[in-house]
């Protein structure tokens, strides 16, 4: 089965019945959008949704769900936010666990923050011979850059790391930078280790 060429919603469907669950999904419905989530309980939505946009390079919000809201809007018709994605992770009481749907759980409280990933732009660096077709994931990092606050939400930023050619760099600006809804252009150049003094 080709993921790659396969529509949204028909992915959505295999997810929904329980196939290709924990599976990365750097490749699949290649020129549409993927989205990363983050759902929490309707007291913490406002102070979230202002972090997320004052850090927008970080968090780039696509769509924000009402509360109890099931579907991701204009972003998926006759999606289920409960089902849709290859695998959760819980976070609760500094516990994290992974788990393959969200069905168990009282949704009327819940908003659902749909945040663009880069994913959505890996086909086109692959074209363009910037990335190899073997590329599946995206080593994350911790840097030393706070981001901005609000209210509980206090972190540093991470960011994501590719090894590109030196004299690719002028390239990659130019092709991420026109993708601002899915993190844009890098913020780095050169030694990660100046992220991380």
């Amino acid at each position: 089965m080709n993921l790659r060429s396969m529509e949204p919603s028909s992915i959505r469907t295999l997810l929904r019945n329980g196939e290709h669950k924990r599976e990365p999904t750097t490749y699949w419905a290649e020129g549409y959008k993927q989205t990363n989530l983050a759902i929490l309980p309707r007291k913490l939505a406002k102070d979230f949704e202002e972090f997320a946009r004052g850090n927008l390079g970080a968090l780039p919000l696509l769509y924000v769900s009402k509360a109890g809201e099931l579907s991701a809007g204009y972003l998926g018709k006759n999606s289920d936010v409960r089902t849709d994605a290859p695998a959760y992770q819980i976070v609760a009481n500094k516990t994290r666990t992974i788990v393959d749907n969200l069905l168990e759980f009282d949704w009327s409280d819940m908003v659902t923050f749909y945040i663009g990933c880069s994913f959505s732009f890996t086909q086109i660096l692959v074209e363009n011979k910037l990335l190899t077709p073997s590329t599946k994931g995206v080593s994350i990092f911790r840097t030393n850059i706070d981001c901005y606050e609000s209210g509980p939400f206090k972190c540093k930023m991470v960011v994501s790391m590719k090894a590109i050619s030196k004299h690719a760099l002028s390239k990659i600006h130019q092709i991420t930078s026109k993708f601002p809804d899915v993190h844009g252009a890098p913020i780095h150049y050169g030694n990660p280790e100046r992220l991380h003094r």
